[in-house]
C-alpha cells in the first residue's frame, strides 16, 4: 500500500509539473506593420515589456510590403492585429464583417506627397490621365478626391492605377506611364529631386484625411475581449513612454 501510495504521489508530482511546463502563462498574438516611424510604438509596447507585464506576450511581425504584406496577411487571418490606413481596414469589414477598428493612433500629416508630372503645368491638365499611387484603396482615394476638387475634377476624371512598390512607381512616373503619383518617403521625393515632378500637395493640407490605427480580428474581440483590452493598455503605455523627453 505504501509503495502505491509513493507510486501515486509521483505520478501526480510528474503530472502537475507537465501542466506547468506545458500551460503557457501568457497568451500569444501577432500584430503586423511595415516600417514606418508612427507605428514604431508597436516596438516599445514589445520591447520595454508593456504587453507582457499586461498578461499576454505579443510578436511584432514586420513586412516589406504594406498591401500585398501587412494587409494582406490580417485580411486572411495570419496576423490578430493590424496596424494600417483605417481607409484599408473599412475596406475590408465592407466585404466581410470579420473585423473591428478598435482604435485611432494618428494621421498622416505629409507623409503622403502628391507629386505631377513636370511636363504638365496645373493639375486641370490630368483630366482623362492615369495617376500612380501605391494603394488605390480608400484612405489614398479620399486624399486624391480631395486633391482633384481643388482643381474641379473627379476621381472619375482620372484613371486612377496602384503600383504598391514605390521604386517600380517611379520608374513609372519617370517613363510617362503616370502623370502623376501619391506616393511616400524615401521614394517619394527622389522624383521631384530629379526633375521630373513637382511636390504639389501633401497630407498635411487635408488634416485626418488618412487616419490610421488598429484593427483586430473579431474571433479574438468575441472569445478574448479581456485581451483586447490588455493589448490598449500596453500600447497606451508605450505611448506614454515615448512621450517622456527623457525617452
Amino acid at each position: 500500500m505504501i509503495r502505491n501510495s509513493v507510486k501515486t504521489f509521483l505520478i501526480t508530482i510528474i503530472a502537475i509539473c507537465f501542466i506547468s511546463v506545458a500551460a503557457p502563462l501568457h497568451a500569444t498574438y501577432t500584430v503586423g506593420l511595415v516600417e514606418w516611424e508612427p507605428w514604431a510604438t508597436a516596438y516599445v509596447a514589445a520591447e520595454k515589456g508593456f504587453w507582457k507585464s499586461e498578461g499576454i506576450d505579443v510578436e511584432v511581425k514586420q513586412f516589406d510590403d504594406y498591401i500585398d504584406g501587412n494587409v494582406k496577411a490580417f485580411k486572411f487571418g495570419k496576423i490578430d492585429f493590424g496596424i494600417m490606413m483605417l481607409g484599408n481596414a473599412i475596406d475590408l469589414i465592407r466585404k466581410a464583417p470579420r473585423y473591428t477598428i478598435i482604435y485611432e493612433h494618428d494621421w498622416s500629416h505629409g507623409g503622403d506627397l502628391f507629386i505631377l508630372s513636370g511636363k504638365l503645368d496645373s493639375i486641370e491638365d490630368l483630366k482623362g490621365k492615369r495617376i500612380g499611387a501605391y494603394s488605390a484603396a480608400a484612405p489614398i482615394a479620399f486624399f486624391l478626391d480631395k486633391i482633384l476638387r481643388s482643381a474641379h475634377l473627379k476621381l472619375e476624371d482620372v484613371e486612377l492605377i496602384e503600383v504598391s512598390d514605390t521604386s517600380k512607381l517611379n520608374k513609372s512616373f519617370r517613363n510617362g506611364v503616370v502623370s502623376a503619383i501619391v506616393s511616400y518617403e524615401p521614394e517619394a521625393s527622389k522624383v521631384v529631386d530629379d526633375g521630373a515632378g513637382k511636390l504639389m500637395f501633401t497630407s498635411a493640407d487635408f488634416p485626418g484625411v488618412i487616419p490610421e490605427g488598429i484593427v483586430v480580428q473579431n474571433r479574438i474581440l468575441r472569445d478574448n475581449p479581456g485581451d483586447v483590452g490588455k493589448f490598449l493598455r500596453g500600447w497606451l503605455r508605450a505611448v506614454k513612454w515615448q512621450s517622456d523627453p527623457a525617452n
